[in-house]
């Protein structure tokens, strides 16, 4: 079987492509190309998965509908995290909750805009230093390992409504003997 074949957009700087480079499963059970360039005629894949990727993709956007994922960060209710979605389609992949300092919310009550935009500078490379290198290799894994059917606004992974979360998964999904069938726990609500 020939490996799923995934082209990463990004820039040079983002972590976690060295762990994706040296991942003993790159060339047998999936593939990697990177591009950095904004040259997108060339790409062959799969899927297309976009982490710190510069340029415009949306002519990608037609080729590949429904395989084009990205990464990106979210703040809400006074914690950030990371989350991967399908491009203009459903969460995939929900990285762990990073919550704000109380110093940042001090100083958003004094209304210290020049602290605000030096902490959330440090807060959001904490964030993607520590928690892109893992979800780009789980985001590999659950690509080449599974099934991926988007239906409705739910993107289902190897048959378990997503989005799947970093470190947060109930401890259902972990437990085999309350599984249905693989992937998919006994306490699913989506199932009746």
């Amino acid at each position: 079987m020939d490996p799923l074949r995934i082209a990463l957009l990004t820039s040079r700087s983002v972590p976690g492509i060295g762990r994706l480079l040296h991942d003993p499963n790159r060339g047998s059970v999936w593939d990697l190309s990177i591009v950095v360039d904004e040259n997108l005629d060339r790409i062959d894949a799969d899927y297309v998965l976009v982490a710190g990727y510069p340029y415009d993709i949306t002519p990608l956007l037609p080729r590949f509908e429904g395989r084009v994922l990205a990464i990106r960060e979210d703040l809400k209710d006074f914690e950030t995290r990371s989350s991967i979605s399908i491009v203009n389609g459903p969460l995939f992949l929900l990285g762990p909750p990073y919550p704000l300092a109380p110093m940042a919310l001090d100083a958003h009550e004094r209304g210290d805009i020049a602290f605000l935009d030096s902490y959330a500078a440090l807060h959001r490379t904490w964030m993607i230093t520590t928690s892109w290198p893992d979800m780009l290799a789980c985001t590999m894994e659950l690509l080449a390992a599974g099934t991926i059917q988007i239906i409705g606004d739910v993107v289902w992974i190897d048959g378990a409504p997503g989005p799947c979360r970093l470190g947060e998964a109930p401890r259902a999904c972990h437990e085999p003997e309350t599984m249905l069938a693989r992937g998919i726990p006994r306490s699913c609500p989506f199932i009746e």
